[in-house]
């Protein structure tokens, strides 16, 4: 264990590892709760048009490149960005040239081979999430 001194404070290098860097450690505890409030948070706020969005919210433990403990909130889902930052109007055509859309409309199945779609306004959840988890 090194230890340091500087005239009356000496400063225990371990101690201090466990306090900032540990996944023990009281500041990991704050971060780890941090994230668990976002997580939930995000959750409520998130389209609940089918709920997919809304499961696919997780959080999970990392570390930053020089070994800070870290958590991540976000969602896995191919939808989950475009929700949040929102879309410009645009044309939704079909992958292969010759091929063909087919959705359930508020009438039934359509099938066509494009679709305007309308946009729409941008939805910051996890943004949203973490800035109130940061204020309590």
């Amino acid at each position: 264990m090194l230890t340091y001194e500087m005239g009356p404070v000496r400063l225990n290098e371990r101690g201090l590892y466990t306090v900032l860097k540990s996944q023990r450690g009281p500041v990991a505890a704050h971060i780890r709760e941090i994230g668990r409030q976002t997580t939930v948070t995000a959750k409520l706020l998130a389209g609940m048009r089918t709920g997919r969005l809304k499961r696919s919210i997780k959080m999970t433990r990392d570390r930053t490149m020089t070994g800070e403990y870290a958590v991540l909130v976000g969602a896995d889902i191919r939808h989950a960005l475009v929700h949040h930052q929102g879309a410009r109007p645009h044309v939704i055509t079909p992958r292969s040239p010759s091929g063909m859309l087919v959705f359930r409309g508020r009438r039934g199945t359509v099938i066509t081979s494009r679709v305007n779609h309308p946009g729409h306004r941008a939805n910051n959840y996890l943004t949203r999430a973490l800035e109130m988890a940061v204020r309590r």
